[in-house]
């Protein structure tokens, strides 16, 4: 157990990102004193799932932009007011609670985690500046961090190219351990008859066009969707062969889903900025479970999974696209791809903080 190390105060946009807790379970572990302050979502609290103590703030889920960027000032203002005199450094989630927190509480040490670089998308066509000040605003955020935890190497990429600030560290979103507590059969694909599935938030175009191509065009094939609903699919449930089956339990349910599954589809949407540099945890997870995943082309991504060759990058902007890449679908070419995903050791997709522990330890 480490002694006398600062507290951490956690601020998180959500109480429902696995992320996020599994981030917190692996700092309390490293003998980290950990508070955490998060938001409750449409009046759900994601309590349930965390193994620690939660700090309800207001529930901003109807509130607009501008209202949510007040309503954290005033929020964080409390906190640090709460914590005034205490030897701790403050974790800060994402840009939005980042930034307020500098314009509040300008004295105060923190670390900045970066999972996903939305802001790339505030532009619009009234303020189409916005992206670029709010990229500037990141590129500052992430400079004057304690320490900056970015969870892929094209976030880094993007903002600093190849002079990167010595305050950063690069931990990818990888596989849960427990993953690894059950054994992944061989598995054989019938090309007759595929499995494709999705596992997680739904909300992009390409994967409701690939699902609809199945739907229409493949009916010896089934495309299942694991997660929440949401009206924008709602439309995909005239085909019988594509199914929902709601929300899992992430990472209980996970080995069963992909031992019904064939092929894992997370075509993300190419056309937004933000897709061209991540490395999702699926990425990681469908090499742990042995299983192929499609992803978009031209993207960052893409170059990983090539590199692996565990799985196919395609153009999912076009329908015609994706029914090519499905015909060409045969055992032989799935049982390739299982081949070199099986070379690589599954202990290597599994989240690593020691580097991120290692770090905070020589902070705190």
């Amino acid at each position: 157990m480490i002694q006398k190390m600062k507290k951490l105060i956690c601020i998180f946009n959500t109480s429902h990102d696995s992320h996020c807790r599994h981030r917190v379970k692996d700092l309390r572990e490293a003998g980290f004193s950990v508070e955490v302050y998060c938001h409750p979502r449409n009046g759900a609290t994601g309590e349930k799932d965390a193994d620690y103590p939660l700090v309800f703030l207001s529930d901003l889920a109807s509130e607009r932009y501008t209202g949510r960027l007040m309503s954290y000032a005033r929020e964080i203002r409390a906190i640090v007011r709460a914590h005034r005199g205490e030897d701790c450094l403050y974790y800060l989630y994402g840009l939005d609670i980042a930034m307020v927190f500098r314009c509040v509480a300008p004295r105060q040490s923190y670390l900045y985690e970066e999972a996903d670089m939305m802001h790339l998308e505030a532009g619009t066509e009234q303020y189409p500046w916005l992206s670029a000040v709010l990229e500037r605003i990141d590129r500052r955020v992430i400079r004057h961090a304690a320490l900056a935890i970015l969870t892929s190497e094209g976030f880094l990429q993007y903002h600093f190219g190849d002079v990167r600030p010595q305050n950063c560290v690069v931990v990818h979103n990888k596989a849960d351990k427990r993953l690894l507590e059950k054994e992944v059969a061989d598995k054989q694909s019938d090309e007759k008859h595929l499995h494709f599935a999705f596992i997680g938030m739904l909300r992009y175009d390409s994967l409701y066009r690939f699902a609809k191509v199945v739907g229409e065009r493949f009916r010896q094939h089934t495309f299942h969707f694991y997660g929440p609903e949401t009206p924008r699919f709602e439309a995909l449930k005239t085909y019988d062969n594509v199914l929902f089956h709601g929300p899992y339990k992430n990472p209980d349910d996970l080995p069963a889903l992909y031992e019904a599954t064939d092929i894992v589809v997370a075509t993300y949407d190419s056309t937004h900025t933000n897709v061209w540099y991540l490395e999702p945890n699926k990425l990681f997870e469908t090499v742990c479970m042995r299983t192929p995943i499609v992803v978009s082309a031209h993207t960052y991504v893409a170059k990983q999974v090539a590199a692996w060759g565990s799985g196919w990058p395609i153009d999912a902007t076009h329908e015609e696209h994706i029914a090519q890449f499905i015909s060409s679908l045969t055992a032989e070419r799935i049982a390739s791809c299982r081949k070199h995903i099986a070379s690589i050791p599954r202990e290597q997709m599994i989240a690593d903080n020691s580097e991120l522990i290692k770090r905070l330890q020589a902070l705190c």
